[in-house]
């Protein structure tokens, strides 16, 4: 499944023609004109457990992956937390 987050379109998971399930999270970023740059895998990113037909919402910086089914198509209840900015430390 995907969302849009800041400036990038995520494409999360999924699975191909024989049910084989992925873990990859991709982006592409969404330039000014509304065309899509390239897609690239998400660096030192991926689902914990490859997944389809999940749910995804982004708030403050980081997707929350939702439900979905496994490669065995069982029905998961795991939410998934993927920061997607860097976060820096307050100095004190």
């Amino acid at each position: 499944s995907s969302l849009v987050a800041g400036s990038f379109l995520y494409v999360l998971g999924g699975s191909d023609s024989t049910g084989k399930m992925f873990a990859s999270i991709e982006r592409a970023p969404v330039l000014p004109n509304g065309t899509l740059g390239a897609f690239r895998p998400l660096a030192g990113r991926k689902l914990a457990i490859a997944r389809s037909d999940q749910t995804n919402v982004s708030v403050g910086g980081t997707i929350y992956v939702l439900g979905g089914q496994d490669d065995a198509f069982r029905s998961l209840t795991s939410v998934e937390r993927i920061p997607t900015e860097a976060r820096v430390a307050p100095l004190l």
